[in-house]
């Protein structure tokens, strides 16, 4: 498998060239705003990933989700032959914690960030889109922090989130799981053809 090269979004690529041609109104500069924001993070993701081989994974850039609840962008998406791994990435600054009702939040302003719910949504929802043949496979979620200043509060489980520190040694702990599945695929076949 080769990693898919990431390409700019349509959306952007649309309000870039509307930039200098027009007047944009606030509700698209704000979108554009956005969007280059999370060109930036793709693109900074984009440089782990092309550190270490990538050879076990198919990689998805950009995928919309979207139901009666909620819409959602899950920023990457690598499927293995083991496992389907989502990643949200985010640019939070500062202390956060998860509040009552399961949403991550700024502990001083409490503006609500809604990537792990979007997470949650497309992992259980994913499995109506997936081919019968990844069905089986396990979904696992990360939240990616890549602002060296976000931290979670003592009391919130850092299950989902993974921060920037974390990030390479995450990757390679999922690439040697592969790389041991193949193996052992190949001692299978080896001793089955003999």
């Amino acid at each position: 498998m080769i990693l898919k090269q990431r390409i700019k979004n349509k959306h952007l690529a649309y309000l870039e060239a509307l930039e200098g041609r027009a007047i944009l109104d606030e509700e698209q500069l704000a979108r554009l705003a956005t969007l280059r924001n999370t060109e930036q993070l793709e693109i900074q993701f984009e440089q782990y990933l092309n550190g270490i081989d990538m050879n076990n994974f198919d990689c998805i850039w950009q995928f919309n989700y979207s139901d009666y609840h909620i819409d959602a962008l899950i920023n990457v998406i690598l499927v293995s032959e083991t496992a389907i791994y989502l990643f949200k990435l985010n640019n939070y600054e500062g202390l956060h914690y998860i509040n009552n009702e399961g949403i991550l939040s700024h502990y001083i302003t409490e503006t609500q960030q809604l990537d792990i719910l979007q997470l949650n949504c497309v992992k259980y929802s994913i499995y109506s889109i997936l081919d019968d043949k990844y069905k089986h496979l396990p979904i696992y979620i990360k939240c990616v922090c890549l602002d060296e200043t976000f931290e979670l509060d003592a009391h919130t489980d850092h299950f989902p989130f993974l921060f920037k520190h974390d990030i390479i040694p995450y990757l390679n702990k999922i690439n040697q799981l592969n790389k041991i599945n193949q193996l052992n695929k190949k001692k299978v076949l080896t001793s089955v053809s003999t």
